[in-house]
């Protein structure tokens, strides 16, 4: 039986913003966003090089940009004014204004894998830029319009930027991961390495 893990599709979406970063960050609640149909990450690397004696010497790389690109069914108006910083209006509708500034915000994602496994997956700092608003006539059948987003990650202070954890990983703890996702971003705790043989 084979071990390989594929992702076969993508189900919930949440999101939470963030209150304020540093050793210990905080975020506030953490709300479900339906309809979620695509989600793609896409990390920049640089690349420093230095060549010396004829050869290249030494190199590093550096985390640059993440991209993200989302795919949503539709966007509710509380979560559309909540993820771009825009006001509500007393008569309803969203207002839009040339000073708004959109939140930082954490961005968390549940993807299906083949074998019944499910990967769950969390963002931890960036923005989304404001979408197109586009719409297309009905021509003789229906043709639903999605909403695309797009926005730029970033590491928080400490330097973590994402966690992903499959059901299928090692010490994955189902019912101590289910009590937390979904109601609180999860900040994991990295495993300390040991020594073989004693040393």
């Amino acid at each position: 039986m084979s071990k390989k893990k594929i992702t076969t599709g993508v189900e919930k979406g949440y999101y939470a913003l963030l209150n304020e970063d540093g050793e210990a960050p905080t975020y506030g609640e953490v709300k479900y966003l339906p309809g979620l149909r695509e989600i793609s990450i896409t990390p920049k690397e640089e690349e420093a090089t230095v060549y010396a004696e004829n050869r290249l010497y030494d190199q590093e790389n550096s985390l640059g940009a993440i991209d993200v690109t989302l795919d949503f069914a539709s966007i509710d108006t509380v979560d559309y004014a909540a993820l771009f910083g825009k006001k509500l209006a007393t008569t309803g509708g969203i207002i839009e204004n040339s000073n708004d500034q959109a939140p930082y915000i954490a961005i968390m994602a549940e993807k299906t894998l083949s074998g019944g496994v499910k990967e769950y997956l969390t963002l931890y700092k960036g923005k989304l830029g404001i979408p197109e608003d586009k719409a297309k006539t009905k021509e003789g059948k229906t043709e639903f319009q999605t909403v695309p987003l797009t926005g730029v990650f970033m590491p928080l202070e400490s330097g973590l930027w994402k966690y992903n954890v499959k059901t299928s990983d090692a010490n994955f703890d189902a019912e101590a991961h289910n009590t937390k996702w979904g109601k609180q971003v999860i900040i994991p705790t990295a495993k300390e390495e040991t020594q073989e043989g004693g040393q």
